[in-house]
């Protein structure tokens, strides 16, 4: 159980969150509005608009888990130049996905955002997502698909999420995706569910948990324990 303190951070966090996004939609409104944007370019920011959503909340979170700037790293996993080298007997590519959560050097959470989820974007994640954690040292990466709204069924859902290649897929939005009612239209626009988002959160505050001390660090920390209960053994 989390207790008062780190639910109060969850929420205050899921607030930026859902402060950030409507703000950038907000912007893009206006832009529609003023005929600055259509099209390709509306669809491309409203994309741009989760990664860099996504970028803060993550960096936030590893603050508010008791990180130092210096302790954790998050890249873009382009896969032409920061994206994971991956092998076999045939040869050999590279795999990102849009968000790679490195803490002390070691990656232990990978992010792939969408403006929406359908089967091709989650089938494509999946694939990369495996490969990924296929790298040895990576067994227990998390990974999370997060995505404004859904545009595919339950079934095919719980196809790609039954191995925990997956971890967690979160939609922000609710409902489903209908393309004659695009979100980058102020007429369409729906509230972010912020019980999504804290759930998000929570899920990303236990892995840094789970992460923040090295291999090291670990070995120190119970090294002094182990001398402190001898210590109070022997008097």
């Amino acid at each position: 159980m989390y207790n008062e303190t780190t639910i109060d951070i969850v929420k205050s966090l899921a607030k930026g969150f859902e402060n950030h996004v409507n703000n950038m939609y907000k912007i893009m409104h206006e832009r529609n509005s003023l005929r600055l944007m259509s099209g390709g370019k509306l669809r491309k920011f409203s994309g741009k608009i989760q990664e860099q959503a996504m970028l803060e909340l993550i960096t936030n979170t590893c603050l508010a888990g008791g990180l130092c700037y210096s302790e954790f790293a998050i890249e873009k996993g382009d896969a032409k130049h920061n994206g994971l080298l991956v092998s076999n007997s045939g040869g050999s590519i590279r795999v990102g996905v849009d968000w790679h959560l490195y803490i002390k050097g070691r990656l232990v959470l990978i992010n792939e955002c969408k403006s929406y989820l359908d089967t091709a974007f989650l089938s494509r994640a999946y694939s990369y997502m495996d490969k990924i954690k296929s790298v040895p040292g990576n067994e227990n990466v998390k990974s999370i698909v997060t995505s404004m709204e859904t545009a595919i069924d339950y079934k095919a859902l719980a196809y790609y999420m039954y191995d925990s290649v997956i971890d967690r897929c979160y939609f922000f939005l609710s409902g489903s995706r209908q393309s004659v009612k695009p979100i980058y239209l102020i007429e369409n626009w729906k509230p972010i569910n912020r019980s999504v988002v804290e759930d998000m959160i929570t899920f990303i505050l236990g892995v840094i948990k789970e992460n923040i001390y090295n291999g090291e660090v670990k070995q120190n920390l119970q090294r002094k324990l182990s001398g402190r209960y001898e210590k109070a053994a022997r008097s």
